[in-house]
């Protein structure tokens, strides 16, 4: 199938329509999650690896597509895989490379994955995986843990929970969201969860 140049470029990694080139001539975006793999809430769903990558990689395409709505969509599946009580490290540890190669570096999508990174038991076995996958993790994955651990430290101080908003919201929706976002500052290229004046 011949389509321009624009998306050959947006159509790369692993997956079939990439390699091969080719475009939907039909169907919504919704389906990619459906024939990904994506969706599902059985146990079995949120413990496999092999099943949360996809959420990434959807929101990746939708990125590089400039679908907004289908990229929010992404965003928001991977925030709920992210926030599911069956999520691993295992999980996370799947995720992170991929995600801190692909997505630009102000999505809040990549500060949750270091936030969640911070909030996650660990067992034993844990600790020895970690330390396998570490030197693997990207060193800006690695700096949002770091900023995570100084905030968890600052609230526990205080007493003040932050309760977080990582999706992606228009100005009137994180209005009436009711959580915090997050707001860059480019010059320490970290996302600050700062409360509202």
């Amino acid at each position: 199938m011949h389509h321009l140049e624009y998306f050959k470029k947006a159509l790369t990694g692993n997956w079939k329509e990439a390699q091969e080139g080719i475009l939907f001539e039909r169907g919504k975006p919704d389906h990619y999650y459906y024939d990904c793999g994506c969706c599902g809430d059985d146990e079995e769903h949120y413990q496999n690896p092999s099943k949360c990558l996809p959420s990434i990689q959807a929101y990746v395409l939708a990125n590089r597509l400039v679908a907004y709505s289908f990229r929010r969509d992404a965003g928001e599946l991977a925030n709920n895989l992210l926030n599911s009580r069956m999520f691993t490290l295992s999980n996370l540890y799947m995720m992170v490379p991929y995600a801190f190669e692909h997505i630009p570096p102000t999505r809040p999508i990549l500060q949750h994955l270091g936030d969640r990174f911070c909030g996650m038991k660990r067992k034993p076995e844990d600790i020895e995986k970690l330390v396998e996958v570490e030197t693997k993790l990207p060193v800006a994955f690695t700096r949002k843990v770091v900023r995570r651990y100084q905030e968890l430290v600052e609230s526990s101080k205080t007493g003040n929970g932050i309760r977080r908003c990582y999706n992606a919201h228009t100005d009137s929706e994180e209005e009436q969201c009711g959580r915090l976002h997050m707001k860059r500052n480019d010059k320490t290229e970290l996302g600050h969860f700062l409360k509202r004046p």
